[in-house]
């Protein structure tokens, strides 16, 4: 199978992100699975752009059209970003599953463990949406209480250093996780596509020895696409619902408003 996987930041500014994406991904990916990164044209220039709702509004159309783009060559889609940016529209457009690493990993998390807990960026608005998304999710009660725990480095210091440095960032992540054990959860997710892969190339995978999962939500998101083509294989489910929220525009509609606004 082919899977792309949409960088949501531009691909100039992901340099140095995109080989340790790459890495994460091979630790989970099956043998057979080939893998293909597409970066948003135009797209994101820096990383903590995605705490503005506005930007991340001007950017999903870039998503959208990257899904659009790789679904005619790929059998699934997965959104490298923690917040599920798009997710309802490019499934709308598109007749390949696209995964979401939230709702990937949240879900889980909810057949591993009875209560999880979420260690992310030291990012004030980036925590607030993310207890949003719960909400969305309807997976509050599965949650510890407080349930969004800051690493204690700042975002532009690991961002800096922790490309280099994989240990630094699971030292941070194992230490914000132990404050979630001691919160009443039993599963740990990593909710950061930039974090998580450096989590898990730093050698995390659980709490010490207390065996406390701690998911990558990048590869739990490469994992549920991967289940997800298989089920469209055998037993041959469709891909997505058109039967609610996921149903299509009519052809003409779609090629009529994508003009009015510019689109290709």
């Amino acid at each position: 199978m082919k899977l792309c996987c949409i960088n949501i930041n531009a691909a100039e500014t992901s340099q140095a992100f995109l080989p340790v994406l790459c890495r994460d991904i091979e630790l989970a990916k099956q043998p057979g699975t080939e893998i293909v990164v597409e970066s948003v044209t135009p797209g994101l220039q820096r990383a903590l752009d995605v705490n503005s709702a506005y930007f991340s509004l001007l950017n999903k159309a870039s998503i959208v059209d990257a899904a659009i783009r790789a679904s005619r060559s790929c059998d699934a889609i997965v959104v490298i970003c923690f917040l599920d940016p798009a997710l309802t529209e490019a499934r709308e457009m598109v007749d390949v599953p696209v995964v979401g690493l939230a709702e990937a990993s949240t879900l889980l998390a909810c057949q591993i463990g009875r209560k999880f807990a979420i260690v992310t960026l030291d990012e004030p608005k980036m925590i607030v949406e993310i207890e949003r998304n719960l909400g969305l999710l309807g997976l509050e009660d599965r949650a510890t209480r407080d349930p969004v725990i800051p690493i204690d480095i700042p975002s532009q210091d690991w961002l800096k250093r922790g490309m280099d440095n994989p240990a630094l960032v699971a030292d941070a992540v194992d230490r914000a996780a132990r404050k979630g054990l001691a919160n009443g959860a039993d599963v740990i997710i990593v909710g950061c596509a930039g974090m998580a892969p450096l989590a898990s190339l730093g050698g995390l995978t659980q709490i010490g020895n207390a065996r406390v999962p701690i998911i990558d939500c990048v590869q739990a998101g490469i994992k549920m696409a991967e289940f997800r083509v298989e089920l469209m294989k055998r037993p041959g489910w469709p891909a997505i619902s058109r039967g609610g929220i996921y149903a299509a525009p009519d052809e003409r509609d779609i090629e009529r408003v994508r003009s009015t606004f510019g689109r290709e």
